[in-house]
């Protein structure tokens, strides 16, 4: 059985509407997931996208391609 990942870092945009979950992957490097809560119904999040497959080597590696493709991250530099 394979071990579950567990969110490592969690970003969300000022209104707690949409927030990217970072993972460590077994060999080391992590990975993201994007998610969104509808101001409907704040108790529950959903997934937007997978995992993705695409792996990078360290955290500010990371978040460097975070703060290009996702304006709405709030992330300090």
């Amino acid at each position: 059985m394979e071990k579950k990942l567990s969110v490592i870092k969690s970003i969300h945009n000022n209104n707690q509407t949409q927030c990217i979950d970072i993972f460590p992957q077994h060999n080391g490097n992590f990975a993201f997931q994007e998610f969104r809560r509808d101001i409907e119904d704040p108790s529950q999040w959903f997934p937007v996208s997978s995992l993705t497959k695409t792996t990078y080597s360290d955290i500010a590696q990371l978040e460097n391609y975070l703060r290009k493709h996702f304006n709405w991250l709030d992330i300090e530099a």
